[in-house]
């Protein structure tokens, strides 16, 4: 954890500002806010898209959409609470189904 205190990880912040994370506090802080982000951005999209923001609602339309290993209920609902983030393969399927960027 030493390397932490000397090296600045060169990120962007949620408003796409220069970021620099020194130690793993920060980065965990970094990582729960960009959670939370889109665990809020996923259910605005679903609202918006016709969808009620439930898990049973996004397991069913995520996995007849998705081109790979299903998700679970329980994995699709830590998105809904911002306690997990999906991988970039899954984003880009959530994104197509919702009309919505990627980046967003």
């Amino acid at each position: 954890m030493d390397y932490l205190k000397n090296q600045a990880w060169g990120l962007k912040n949620l408003d796409n500002e220069k970021l620099e994370i020194n130690s793993k506090q920060e980065m965990d802080s970094w990582l729960d806010a960009a959670k939370k982000k889109f665990a809020d951005q996923l259910r605005a999209a679903m609202i918006a898209a016709g969808y009620e923001p439930r898990p049973a609602v996004l397991e069913r339309e995520f996995n007849t959409r998705h081109w790979g290993k299903p998700m679970s209920l329980h994995g699709v609902r830590r998105w809904l609470l911002g306690e997990t983030l999906p991988s970039y393969s899954k984003l880009e399927t959530l994104a197509k189904w919702l009309s919505v960027p990627v980046q967003q």
